[in-house]
């Protein structure tokens, strides 16, 4: 236990040690952007670069954007901000219609795999760095918040200001070794029924690049394991753990890429396959073992071979490998085809396996007023000792047109006996709620549609109406999604006004149910002297009630306010919701009252203080969004990332010392 200790704290003070003394130097990239075209980071020279790291679904990512976009118009001589969606592959087509449709100045790129994203160490987004000609990270910044746009100009004008200067100093160029990585410790105490209610968790991550060759890997500790998502009743301890994990190793030309280890894998929509770490879930779902990828102007090839812990036994493997062929034929126009093998464990003693192969296809077709995606799949599983066959099908497929200050958005699905815990299926829907019983898995038996239109008549209002309905093919499953929203930028604030419904229907033997969901919410954005400050209040109602007779059977009321304050390098963040069933129980149920204090202490390091207790699933706060689980206690964290290239010369093992 001493010796966790102790590399606990030399692996917290080595990357707070990095990021004190060096910002570092930035990893070349290539990316597609909105339009199919690829885009290198190396390629804008002379120009101070901002990437800006954002997702459709974190708001204060898409309340960024439009300041980024006046930047870009303002200093469009002088710089290239370079917007980087991290959206699932599934939501890219939602990515792609909020860009275009408000005619942003920046370029769009796409990063689904999160490649890029591993590369600048994002967590939660937003992140923004900018990136002087010679590759230097001279600023970064996590989190929106109204005012930031400002602080961030600063930075731009005091570039330009000096850029000559700088332009004049010597370069270092000793080395073309590279390190970047992040560090973060965490202690909680859990308000839950267990004897080890306090613990905490260490994890350093590294990624040493030299040249065309990479390698990396990643410390974690539990301090004792807990599993993120366990009720708070049903907490289970385990003794301490400690590891490596996520040992890969590669090299990468730009053209070749070749990798053995643990990695990530991400095939056309996801429909077929995403392995990757659901956050989520808190579910590892990322592969053991080989993969290859070539990529020319009209081919992008990929084939992998890789291992899994198998659901049903802790110590058995499954084992998945395939072939992907992407190919260009004419610019508008991408097809893909997909050949997929994958190994279910059943009894490796009498070696049994559950086997399921998958063949597909898939196109994009990508024009000024147009752009449309279309990817079919089948599949067949079967037992290798018996002969009974189970097929199934994947079809999802969705369009975007540009019609001036108008974009309509269209999105069909259909699923047949079409699951595997390594696809991750498009929803067509805004809620992103998949159409399952208690009887169904993912994919079993679903359909349904989308439609979106989105209204964008000036830089000051936006309008978004949302429509989606799926179902079961004896309709005993239906699903109704509405989302509606309005945005409106005034001089010194701003005010989204939102509406959230879902209506959900289950006919079984085990239930028989209409459930009806509403959330509107109003967000106030705006500055309060020189503090910048969002206010939001939401108040959610859920209708339970008997199909058969339609009668309510009850009401869960459950209001959410919040507010958040922050001023250059500190933020706190205040929230209480509240659950009951009726008026007259209000007073005797307890609300739920959140604490968030962040302090930036170091360029890149970050204290964070959290107490009281929150319900979970997505939230927003200080400026940042992530995935939370259900929780009441306190946490106190302290996060670094750093980035560092070519460390000074030293006598001997200049490895260990950077570290």
């Amino acid at each position: 236990m001493k010796k966790n200790i102790i590399l606990i704290a030399i692996l917290m003070l080595s990357g707070i040690y990095l990021n004190a003394t060096n910002l570092g130097k930035a990893a070349d990239f290539s990316l597609e952007d909105v339009d199919g075209n690829v885009v290198k980071l190396s390629q804008f020279e002379d120009k101070l670069i901002l990437l800006d790291f954002w997702a459709t679904w974190c708001v204060p990512c898409v309340k960024e954007l439009p300041h980024l976009s006046a930047l870009q118009a303002e200093y469009g001589d002088e710089i290239q901000i370079l917007a980087i969606s991290i959206d699932k592959a599934r939501s890219v087509s939602k990515a792609k219609a909020l860009v275009k449709s408000n005619e942003f100045e920046f370029i769009t790129l796409l990063d689904p795999g999160k490649e890029v994203a591993a590369l600048y160490n994002v967590v939660n987004p937003p992140r923004t760095l900018l990136i002087d000609p010679q590759m230097n990270i001279i600023f970064q910044h996590d989190g929106y918040k109204m005012g930031d746009e400002k602080h961030l100009k600063q930075e731009i004008v005091k570039w330009i200001r000096h850029k000559d200067e700088v332009k004049s100093t010597p370069v270092a160029t000793n080395s073309n070794l590279s390190i970047s990585g992040i560090n973060a410790f965490e202690f909680t105490y859990k308000d839950a029924a267990d004897s080890l209610n306090m613990y905490a968790k260490e994890s350093f991550k590294f990624n040493l690049r030299y040249d065309n060759f990479r390698f990396g890997m990643a410390y974690s500790g539990k301090f004792p394991k807990y599993q993120k998502f366990s009720p708070l009743d049903k907490l289970s301890s385990e003794n301490l753990s400690t590891k490596w994990t996520d040992i890969y190793g590669e090299y990468n030309n730009g053209t070749l890429a070749v990798r053995g280890g643990k990695y990530d894998l991400l095939i056309g929509s996801g429909m077929i396959m995403h392995a990757y770490y659901n956050t989520e879930l808190d579910e590892d779902y990322r592969l053991d073992g080989f993969y290859g990828n070539y990529r020319s102007d009209m081919f992008n090839i990929q084939a992998f071979y890789g291992i899994l812990p198998s659901e049903d036994n802790a110590i058995a493997k499954d084992v998945v490998n395939g072939v992907d062929l992407e190919m260009k034929p004419i610019k508008p126009l991408t097809i893909g085809v997909v050949a997929l093998s994958n190994q279910q464990y059943q009894d490796a003693d009498n070696y049994e396996y559950n086997i399921k192969e998958t063949y597909s296809a898939r196109m994009n077709f990508s024009q000024k007023l147009f752009e449309i995606n279309a990817e079919y799949a089948a599949s067949k599983q079967y037992h290798n000792e018996f002969n009974n066959e189970i097929k199934g099908h994947g079809f999802y497929s969705d369009v975007n047109i540009y019609a001036g200050k108008f974009t309509f958005t269209g999105a069909y699905k259909n699923y047949d006996n079409f699951f595997h815990r390594l696809n991750e299926l498009p929803t067509a829907n805004s809620s992103g709620k998949a159409l399952v019983d208690y009887s169904y898995d993912i994919g079993s038996n679903e359909q349904g549609f989308m439609g979106v239109i989105r209204y964008v008549p000036n830089d000051k209002n936006e309008f978004i109406l949302n429509s989606a309905y799926g179902w079961s093919k004896k309709y005993d499953i239906e699903q109704a999604d509405v989302h509606a929203e309005y945005n409106r930028k005034f001089e010194k604030w701003t005010l989204t006004a939102e509406l959230k419904h879902t209506e959900s229907k289950w006919l079984s033997v085990k239930t028989d149910e209409w459930v009806k969901e509403s959330s509107p919410a109003l967000i106030f954005d705006f500055m309060l002297g020189e503090f910048s400050t969002h206010a939001k209040g939401e108040f959610t109602i859920k209708e339970h009630s008997s199909y058969q007779n339609i009668a309510i059977d009850r009401h869960d009321y459950e209001p959410l306010l919040q507010l958040d304050i922050s001023k250059d390098i500190y933020a706190i963040s205040v929230s209480s919701s509240h659950k009951y069933t009726n008026f007259d129980d209000l007073m005797d149920e307890t609300p739920k009252v959140a604490v968030e204090f962040i302090l930036k202490a170091w360029k890149h390091t970050d204290l964070k203080f959290f107490v009281g207790s929150e319900k979970g699933g997505l939230v927003c706060r200080n400026g940042v969004c992530n995935v939370q689980a259900p929780f009441k206690g306190a946490r106190f964290s302290v996060t670094t990332c750093f980035y560092n290239r070519n460390p000074p010369p030293m006598a001997s093992k200049p490895l260990a010392h950077g570290l």
